[in-house]
């Protein structure tokens, strides 16, 4: 992955200093970002998470994508009036769960909220 440019407002014209765009962030600033909001979630292992390869994070980026692919197949199935599924969407969460490890975890519940935060604002909801 390339990494983008940092842009400082400050550099830009006046009238594109405050738009959303004016802000450039690379592929390092993300991970050092992740590595941040995982230690402030689980300080008893920042020792973890303040070294994490990007190998690391993503680890935990494929652990959480397991447990969504399991909660999508039954939620699924339970749309289609399904009275199966439960045992197995249970024991795919056990499976997954007994083959990773709490700051795995947690470093997939810090790229989640990171990626979240990278999101352009929301419109705000128009009274109609």
């Amino acid at each position: 992955m390339a990494a983008r440019e940092l842009v400082c407002p400050a550099e830009e014209p006046e009238s594109e200093a405050d738009s959303p765009e004016a802000f450039a962030v690379s592929d390092e600033d993300i991970l050092e970002l992740v590595r941040v909001v995982a230690t402030e979630r689980d300080p008893v292992n920042s020792r973890h998470y303040t070294t994490a390869s990007p190998e690391r994070i993503k680890d935990g980026c494929d652990v959480a994508l397991q447990l969504l692919a399991s909660h999508l197949e039954l939620f699924r199935r339970q749309g289609r009036r399904a009275k199966t599924g439960r045992r197995k969407h249970a024991a795919a969460i056990r499976v997954t769960l007994a083959n990773t490890n709490e700051t795995t975890l947690v470093l997939a519940e810090s790229w989640v909220f990171c990626a979240y935060g990278l999101l352009p604002p929301s419109q705000p909801l128009q009274d109609g």
